[in-house]
């Protein structure tokens, strides 16, 4: 379980975040959404250690995230964030072989397998420049599967696609969720969060407004 217990953030003496309480389990769709400046985006990256906490604690599996748990926690960033002098193949196989000490050859291995399932194996040798903006999505997110990660968030993760491709990144997420990861989603497309999300949380001047199932929430709202 991924957890998130009591987290306050300011800046510059503003607060942000104010005792942002919740839980993610293995196969489970979170939805995170709020009006823009509500705390999204910081609550996220407290998550994935890209911003410190004032208080407060994340845990993975009940223990404190720290350079060791990390590990089991893949971020997909909006801009996708590729190498862009790498090849495919080479951003996918860059953190298994540096990071996790994986064997060049089982970590190539690997990377196709999941190039293959993300139907973009022929994309191995091209570099990101030469990718759409879906094919960017997917080596992302094939970035972050090769680590093995136990929970992911993905960062508005529709915002650059076109509706067709939206479609087929809900049903790479859902497959994900089949697996056992964890997913947190940060994103402004309620469309998209009611097709994939089993639970949302709505984010609200940087406290929880609500934290319910997806068939509730939209049933609120209508």
């Amino acid at each position: 379980m991924l957890q998130v217990v009591d987290i306050k953030k300011s800046f510059k003496g503003i607060k942000v975040l104010e005792n942002i309480t919740f839980n993610i389990n293995r196969g489970e769709i979170v939805s995170l959404i709020g009006e823009s400046g509500a705390g999204k985006t910081t609550t996220m990256r407290i998550i994935s250690g890209l911003e410190k906490v004032d208080s407060g604690h994340v845990l993975i599996d009940s223990e404190e995230l720290n350079k060791d748990t990390r590990k089991n926690l893949g971020m997909v960033f909006q801009g996708f964030n590729l190498f862009p002098h790498m090849t495919v193949l080479q951003n996918i196989i860059e953190a298994p072989i540096n990071v996790l000490k994986i064997d060049k050859y089982e970590a190539e291995k690997r990377a196709f397998q999941i190039l293959k399932s993300l139907a973009i194996e022929d994309k191995a040798k091209n570099y990101p420049c030469e990718l759409s903006g879906g094919q960017k999505q997917r080596v992302a997110i094939a970035r972050v599967l090769a680590m093995k990660p136990k929970y992911i968030c993905f960062d508005e993760p529709t915002s650059a696609l076109d509706p067709k491709l939206t479609l087929e990144v809900g049903e790479i997420i859902k497959e994900l969720s089949k697996e056992g990861i964890g997913i947190l989603i940060v994103t402004h497309d309620m469309i998209f969060a009611k097709k994939v999300s089993s639970r949302i949380i709505e984010i609200n001047n940087g406290r929880i407004l609500r934290n319910v199932s997806s068939e509730e929430f939209f049933n609120i709202i209508v």
